[in-house]
Order: structure tokens, then C-alpha cells, then sequence
């Protein structure tokens, strides 16, 4: 990571693998390693992020179980966000910021200019403007091989933004099987997180 802060200074260097923070070790290591880093906290509704993991993770063949895979992706979705909050608690609030991501793309024009603020970005109207079209971002679209993925293979197959529906309730489809327990801390922490 420091090769690339140097490589591209005296821009803002980001890091926004989602691995960051699946694990205590690895979290640590990068708010050791960064400690005047600031971080954004993007959280997304607990039900949603299920239906895509559930997509994402289904056709590696990973689990040996469907009930196997929903329990993960419940218990990802839960400690990731569990462990930001344990980790940005002790950070002065100038230093991270949480933002829904449904907020983000159904309003980009609105979030976008706060959080470019809060980093210390320009967020004049013109430069706000050229992040929406990210179909034309640099790295946006899967090459010209059509195999380079990597992040949302979803996304980059048709790398337009769209808004999403708002999100819902926080309400877990009982064929899903989770227990009453993870329900309901996942709703709790749903809510704490605004949904």
C-alpha cells in the first residue's frame, strides 16, 4: 500500500476492499498502519446485501449447503459492520463518516459533495458531474478480454449508476432459515446503522 500512496501522491489514496474488514487481525493492521487515515463507513440494508452475496457466493460452490451459504453471508454482513463500529468508536468523529449507500445512489448529487468536503476534495458541480457518468471511468467494464473483473461483476458488466429502491423493512424472508437470534441482532444493528 505505501508503494501506491507513493505512486500516486500528492492525490488521496484509497483502499475500499471489502476483506478489510472481514477479519479483527486485518482491520487492525491497516488502522496501525494508517492511523490519520479517515474513514468512510458505507453500510448498505442488511436484506439486500443478503439477495447479492446470496448471488455472488452461490455459484463458487463454496458451501455445502444453501442454509450453510445463508448463515455466512448473515454472519459477514453482521461482524463486518460490528467490527467498523468497534473500530471507528475510539477515532475522533472528524476522522470517519457513515453514509447508507442507498442515500449514495439514490442522491448521488447530494452525498457526493459532503463527502468529497468532509476528505478534503474539490466538489465543485462540474467534477460531480463526471463521477455519475462512471461508464466512463477508466477502470469501468470487465476489458477488452470481457474476463477482468474483480468488486461487482454485476456492475462492471454494465458499469452505469442507477438508483435503487428504498430500502425496506428489516425483515428476513423465513425461507432464508436464520435463527431468531441472528434476526435479531441483525436488526438491531440494522437499525442502529439507520435502517
Amino acid at each position: 500500500m505505501d508503494h501506491l500512496i507513493d505512486r500516486v501522491r500528492p492525490r488521496v489514496s484509497l483502499e475500499k476492499s471489502p476483506d478489510t474488514s472481514s477479519d479483527d487481525a486485518m482491520l487492525a493492521r491497516c488502522m496501525t498502519a494508517y492511523p490519520r487515515a479517515r474513514f468512510l463507513h458505507l453500510v448498505r440494508h442488511p436484506v439486500t446485501t443478503q439477495r447479492s452475496l446470496h448471488a455472488h457466493w452461490r455459484p463458487a460452490g463454496r458451501f455445502r449447503s444453501e442454509q450453510a451459504l445463508v448463515a455466512e453471508a448473515a454472519a459477514f454482513w453482521y461482524r463486518s459492520h460490528q467490527r467498523i463500529i468497534e473500530a471507528l468508536a475510539p477515532l475522533p468523529p472528524e476522522q470517519w463518516m457513515r453514509v447508507r449507500a442507498e442515500d449514495l445512489l439514490t442522491e448521488p448529487r447530494v452525498w457526493l459533495p459532503r463527502i468529497l468536503s468532509w476528505l478534503r476534495l474539490d466538489s465543485e458541480p462540474r467534477l460531480i458531474e463526471r463521477m455519475l457518468l462512471t461508464e466512463n471511468w477508466r477502470f469501468a467494464g470487465t476489458g477488452r478480454s470481457d474476463d477482468l473483473l474483480g468488486g461487482d461483476p454485476k456492475f462492471l458488466r454494465s458499469p452505469a449508476l442507477r438508483p435503487v429502491p428504498a430500502p425496506g423493512p428489516v425483515v428476513f424472508a423465513p425461507s432464508w432459515g436464520l435463527d431468531d437470534e441472528m434476526c435479531d441482532r441483525m436488526t438491531t444493528l440494522a437499525h442502529s446503522l439507520g435502517y
